[in-house]
């Protein structure tokens, strides 16, 4: 957390099995919906690799949801302002 209010939080989340669409809970909420959410892309099991998907119409100030599609960690960063 920056002096001015910017906050940039991250994790991991744990994808099993089929796709899966996982709320993740931000440490720290948001002032609003307008913070940015990367994450890493999946790779299937034959090695191609596709991006992430991040459902930015389920975004909260406290969470928001993310399809995993495979048995792998997910990193994921979140950046915008706190209260």
């Amino acid at each position: 957390v920056y002096s001015d209010g910017w906050c940039e939080q991250g994790g991991y989340v744990i994808g099993y099995g089929s796709a899966v669409l996982y709320t993740v809970n931000l440490l720290k909420p948001f002032v609003d919906t307008s913070y940015t959410v990367q994450a890493t892309p999946d790779s299937t099991s034959n090695g191609d690799a596709f991006d992430s998907i991040v459902t930015t119409q389920a975004k909260a100030t406290d969470s928001f949801k993310i399809y995993i599609w495979t048995n792998i960690n997910k990193s994921w960063r979140a950046c915008g302002y706190i209260r």
